[in-house]
C-alpha cells in the first residue's frame, strides 16, 4: 500500500509469489502506477523484480520505481530439526551452494541496476533487517530428493518438522536513472534508513534499446516459479478449506 499525504492510496499485489509463498498467496497479473504529486511511481514486490515482463509493462509510464522487499537469504540457510540438529547450506555441496548464493546478488543487485537503467528512471528499494525463521511447507516434497542425494538421509524421519532460518538479503538500495548506486543499507545497521538525491526526468523516459534479459539463472525461475509453487499449492488449498469450514 502506498499512501500520499492527502490520504490517496494505491495498492499493489505481488505478481510472482516466490516458491513457498504460494502456500499462502495467489499471484496477480497486474501492475500499479501511482499517479502522485511527485510523478508516476511504479510498484513492485520482492521476487517480482526478477521478472522482465513486469519492468516492460512499466516502460514509458513511470518516473520512479519503488520496490518493497523482505527476502530471507534462503540460498544460504540453516535447517533446524526437532532433535536439535542443524544443517547449514555447505553440507549440500560446494557447487550447489555457490549457485544458489549468487541468485540473491543477481536479483537484487544486478537485475535492479540493469532494468532501472533500461527504463531510465530512479529506483528505491526497501527491505527488512535481522533474521527469519519459519516452518517449511511440504518439506518432504521440497527437500526429500536433496537429502537422499547428499548423504543426509538420516534426517528424513524428522523432515516434516524442519524449520529454516536465514539472515535477510541486503536489498535496500537507491539507484539513479542510469542504474548507478547512490545509497544502500547493510544488516548490521539495524532499523535505519538511507537518503540520496535522485533526479526525476523532466519528460517521462521511453526505453531506447531492446530490453536486456535479467542475469538470473533459468533454473532459479524454474524452481521458484514452477517447482516450489507446485509443491506448495496443496498447503494453500488445505488452508482455504479450513477457512471455509470455520465460517
Amino acid at each position: 500500500m502506498l499512501y500520499a499525504p492527502d490520504g490517496r492510496c494505491w495498492r499493489y499485489d505481488k505478481n510472482y509469489p516466490w516458491g513457498w509463498e504460494r502456500a499462502y498467496f495467489r499471484g496477480r497479473r497486474q501492475i500499479t502506477v501511482a499517479e502522485t504529486d511527485l510523478g508516476n511511481i511504479g510498484l513492485q514486490l520482492c521476487w517480482d523484480v526478477a521478472h522482465a515482463d513486469l519492468w516492460r509493462q512499466y516502460a514509458g509510464k513511470i518516473d520512479l520505481m519503488l520496490a518493497c522487499s523482505c527476502p530471507p537469504n534462503l540460498p544460504d540457510p540453516t535447517y533446524h530439526f526437532p532433535d536439535g540438529a542443524q544443517i547449514i547450506s555447505r553440507q549440500f555441496g560446494a557447487t550447489l551452494v555457490k549457485f544458489f548464493r549468487q541468485i540473491a546478488l543477481h536479483v537484487f543487485v544486478d537485475t535492479t541496476a540493469q532494468q532501472t537503467s533500461w527504463l531510465g528512471v530512479p529506483y528505491l528499494g526497501s527491505t527488512a533487517c535481522g533474521f527469519f525463521r519459519s516452518p517449511v511447507p511440504n518439506p518432504l516434497g521440497s527437500f526429500g530428493g536433496l537429502f537422499l542425494t547428499t548423504g543426509l538421509i538420516r534426517y528424513l524421519p524428522q523432515l516434516r518438522q524442519v524449520e529454516v532460518s536465514a539472515s535477510m538479503v541486503e536489498a535496500a538500495r537507491i539507484l539513479a536513472a542510469d542504474g548507478a548506486l547512490l545509497a544502500s543499507m547493510r544488516n548490521e545497521q539495524g532499523e535505519a534508513f538511507a537518503l540520496a538525491d535522485v533526479a526525476i526526468p523532466a519528460e517521462r523516459p521511453q526505453p531506447r534499446t531492446r530490453q536486456p534479459r535479467p542475469p538470473v539463472p533459468r533454473l532459479a525461475y524454474f524452481m521458484c516459479d514452477k517447482v516450489l509453487p507446485m509443491l506448495s499449492r496443496g498447503t494453500y488449498a488445505r488452508r482455504n478449506q479450513n477457512l471455509v469450514g470455520s465460517v
